[in-house]
């Protein structure tokens, strides 16, 4: 109704399509959302040091949308066409005053997702096929989140976790955890790099609040992650390749992603999992358990020294036994 209420006025509401990130976001890392060779779309059209790749990008968009025709059967011009243009213009969350020659790559063409998929099938960790209809793809940005979320997260998904107000917090980072016996192990789930990370991160803001499952995977990881301990644990789990060679630069990359983030509560599943934890290191059970473990059996070697240390102490033990033993016969005899 609100909706409706406001199209009568002339404000037009949109929650999908193609946003510039907000001013509060963008100011943490000007670079991760500015494109640093080509410009896809008009937003950054004008940046003059996009320009070098501005008419090789044209010959390249011209001869793929001749195969794109010769694929269809079908000329250019009737693919984009005018009811395409005014498609692709309303897809944005602001007016594009650019002529209907500049911005020619329309996603509805089965041809342009193929490519599409095809060329980012490193980023597919799930394995998702371009025909699946459940698949509901804005753009490249949320191309790459579907890719990093499991089927049972998607918003088509009957069995999506409850999220809710509540919010829990991990008080224990991961180097505190192992050394309570907390053990670390890689999952399957896969990320990349800061500037793609914080651009989906970006999009959820804007049309997926309620679903931020990306946001959570990283809230959690901020969790873990205090000091450069924590990530040079993380890093020797393999469950982070920190290709910057700097644990310490890493670790600072990590807390700063949520910084000016709407946090609207974990999912479920991760408020089990913080409280979970926080119970487990609680227990002084398992801290007295871990201190042996932590302090004598870490690595080979302390394991060794720890076996030597043992068998000379039983060694000894069993020498002194022996000494009183002979004692206390010899004073018998006398």
């Amino acid at each position: 109704m609100m909706r409706a209420k406001l199209k009568r006025q002339g404000i037009l509401i949109r929650i999908t399509g193609i946003y510039r990130v907000p001013y509060h976001l963008r100011k943490l890392n000007e670079e991760a959302y500015t494109p640093q060779v080509i410009s896809i779309g008009p937003f950054h059209r004008d940046n003059a040091r996009l320009q070098t790749m501005q008419d090789l990008k044209e010959e390249y968009s011209k001869r793929f949308w001749q195969r794109v025709a010769a694929e269809n059967r079908a000329n250019v011009r009737t693919i984009v066409n005018e009811e395409t243009m005014k498609q692709i213009r309303e897809f944005y969350g602001e007016c594009i005053w650019l002529s209907d020659d500049t911005l020619p790559m329309f996603p509805g063409v089965l041809s342009v997702l193929q490519l599409t998929f095809e060329f980012f099938k490193d980023f597919n960790v799930q394995n998702i096929s371009h025909v699946n209809s459940d698949v509901k793809i804005l753009h490249f940005t949320d191309l790459f989140r579907t890719f990093l979320l499991p089927q049972s997260l998607w918003p088509s998904s009957p069995r999506l976790p409850q999220r809710g107000n509540k919010k829990v917090k991990l008080l224990y980072s991961a180097a505190v955890l192992q050394d309570a016996g907390v053990k670390f192990r890689v999952g399957s789930d896969e990320y990349t790099t800061e500037a793609l990370i914080r651009n989906i991160m970006a999009l959820v803001q804007i049309c997926y609040i309620r679903h931020g499952y990306v946001t959570d995977y990283f809230c959690m990881l901020d969790f873990l992650t205090n000091i450069t301990k924590d990530m040079d644990l993380l890093c020797d789990s393999g469950i982070v390749d920190n290709y910057l060679g700097d644990n310490n630069a890493a670790t600072s990359i990590i807390n700063n992603l949520h910084k000016n983030i709407l946090w609207v509560g974990l999912s479920t599943e991760y408020c089990k999992l913080c409280e979970s934890l926080n119970a487990f290191y609680k227990d002084p059970r398992h801290i007295w358990k871990a201190i042996p473990k932590r302090d004598y059996f870490s690595t080979p070697w302390r394991t060794a020294i720890t076996v030597a240390v043992a068998i000379l102490f039983v060694l000894t033990f069993i020498q002194t036994v022996c000494s009183i033993l002979q004692v206390l016969q010899a004073q018998k005899l006398l």
